[in-house]
């Protein structure tokens, strides 16, 4: 099965304190249409810039807020599909 580049495009990124980032991510399967979430922490070092997915004890409870932030956005992002009408 051939992918698509823009299969890697975000549907929406949410940024939070600390550099912590949530990529939400529209995807298809046999079952439809489902979100997966990316979550990472951008930091610099010695002047350069490094993502990681690994986070310290203090980024837990903002890691927390972002996961519910990115819930509530899926969940918007779904109540705006259109209704198919059954016919």
């Amino acid at each position: 099965m051939a992918t698509l580049a823009s299969d890697f495009y975000p549907e929406a990124v949410l940024h939070e304190a600390g550099g912590l980032s949530a990529s939400i991510y529209r995807c298809f399967g046999q079952q439809g249409e489902y979100f997966m979430t990316n979550f990472a922490r951008t930091f610099e070092y010695e002047g350069q810039t490094y993502v990681t997915d690994l986070f310290r004890h203090e980024h837990l409870l903002p890691l927390s807020h972002l996961a519910q932030r990115a819930y509530v956005r899926i969940k918007m992002i779904e109540a705006k599909k259109p209704v198919q009408s059954a016919r």
